[in-house]
């Protein structure tokens, strides 16, 4: 489909391009549309979002404060589509480095090699290493998904960020043991706390710095 597209005549491509969907794919799966598309729609907020970022390379600007600090670096005679009221980077990845720093961004990547790389587990009933098709599949969404975050924001969406963080836990779960777990064990009190435990420190990192000097704006 891709080497169709690319080279197709021009009167098919145009002819494609005319309904919805067809314009869509042209504008992501044929070189030249797309290149085009990126250089007028996203380089100009990459720019900005780059040069945002340059303040605090190494810890970012903060989560969340892109739309409001790339306004400040909008050249309103550029000709180019820019909201200055929530314009996002239209990069996950230049994202989270403009508000998250390299250390933001190398925890990110991380994350998703550690994600990727536990696919990797052991057969339930050969007790050998084999690649469960579930987690197979869970490696393909979280690919695919990543790849797109390239050129777009999907994981500002709290419905696809869901989704993507389901992908990324169910990978990161990492190989499973040949033989199931001893249920007959007792847990301790202890043991039974710490998923709690645990999701309580992730919600105070995430939101105890907004009770910080000036952490609500």
């Amino acid at each position: 489909l891709l080497l169709g597209l690319n080279f197709a005549p021009d009167s098919v491509v145009e002819k494609l391009s005319r309904s919805r969907y067809g314009h869509d794919l042209i504008r992501i799966a044929h070189f030249d549309a797309a290149t085009d598309y990126i250089e007028a729609n996203r380089r100009t907020v990459w720019d900005y979002a780059g040069a945002v970022g340059e303040q605090h390379p190494l810890v970012g600007v903060g989560i969340g404060r892109l739309p409001l600090l790339m306004a400040n670096v909008h050249d309103p005679e550029l000709d180019a589509h820019f909201n200055p009221l929530h314009e996002t980077a239209h990069s996950q990845y230049v994202q989270i480095k403009t508000e998250e720093g390299m250390l933001g961004l190398a925890l990110f990547l991380g994350l998703l090699a550690m994600a990727l790389g536990g696919a990797r587990t052991r057969g339930p009933s050969l007790g050998q290493s084999a690649a469960a098709p579930w987690r197979l599949a869970g490696v393909a969404g979280l690919a695919g998904a990543s790849l797109s975050l390239a050129a777009g924001h999907a994981l500002l969406l709290p419905s696809a960020g869901a989704l993507f963080a389901g992908m990324l836990g169910w990978l990161l779960a990492g190989p499973s043991p040949a033989t199931g777990p001893n249920i007959a064990a007792p847990q301790s009190k202890g043991t039974a706390l710490q998923p709690f435990v645990a999701a309580g420190l992730a919600f105070a990192v995430a939101f105890l710095p907004l009770y910080a000097p000036g952490g609500r704006k």
